[in-house]
C-alpha cells in the first residue's frame, strides 16, 4: 500500500467522499458541512500526507518509524496504528509494508437535525463509494466501506427477507 500510485487513488477516494453531497430540508450539504469538528476543523485523514515522502521511503532514504513519526515535510504527527492494519516491521520497528489503510469520516450528531443530515450523507457516501468500487474506478486499491448505520440497515434487510 505504501506506493505513490496507491496514495493517488486514496486521494481520489478521499475527494469523492469529501465532495459527496446530499439534499436535505431544502439545502445541499457536503462532508465539510456535516463533519464533526475539533475547533473549526473537520477531522483530517492526515495519513494521506505520507504521499509527500513516499518517494524517499520507496528509495530507502527515509524510514517510517512505528508506532508514530513526524512527517518532515508537513509536520503532521502520523499515529500509524490508527490508520494502518497488518503492519509489518523490521527489527528496528521501522515499517516495511502495510496491507491495509483505514480512512475515517465523522459526522456531527449533536441535534436530531444534525443526526438526520448525517444519516442522509452516510447513505450518499455508501452509494458513491459503492459505485466507484464496483465500476472498476480504482486500479490499485480495493475499498471496504461502512457507515455507522450499516449494521442496522443490514439486519433490517435480513429480517425483511426472512418474513
Amino acid at each position: 500500500m505504501l506506493r505513490l500510485e496507491v496514495f493517488e487513488e486514496l486521494r481520489k477516494l478521499d475527494n469523492l467522499i469529501q465532495n459527496a453531497s446530499v439534499h436535505y430540508d431544502g439545502e445541499f450539504y457536503s462532508y465539510n458541512d456535516i463533519c464533526a469538528r475539533w475547533g473549526d476543523e473537520c477531522f483530517s485523514n492526515d495519513i494521506l500526507n505520507l504521499d509527500q515522502i513516499l518517494g524517499e521511503f520507496q528509495a530507502g532514504e527515509l524510514n517510517l518509524t512505528f508506532p508514530f513519526m513526524l512527517n518532515p515535510v508537513t509536520w503532521d504527527s502520523h499515529v500509524f496504528p490508527v490508520f494502518f492494519g497488518g503492519t509489518k516491521l523490521d527489527a528496528n520497528q521501522n515499517i516495511e509494508s502495510v496491507p491495509a489503510i483505514q480512512l475515517v469520516y465523522f459526522a456531527t450528531a449533536d441535534t436530531k437535525k444534525q443526526d438526520k443530515k448525517g444519516a442522509e450523507w452516510e447513505e450518499t457516501f455508501l452509494e458513491i463509494v459503492g459505485k466507484a468500487e464496483n465500476s472498476g474506478y480504482f486500479k490499485h486499491i480495493s475499498v471496504a466501506y461502512f457507515a455507522s448505520r450499516t449494521l442496522d440497515n443490514e439486519l433490517e434487510k435480513n429480517t425483511q427477507t426472512m418474513l
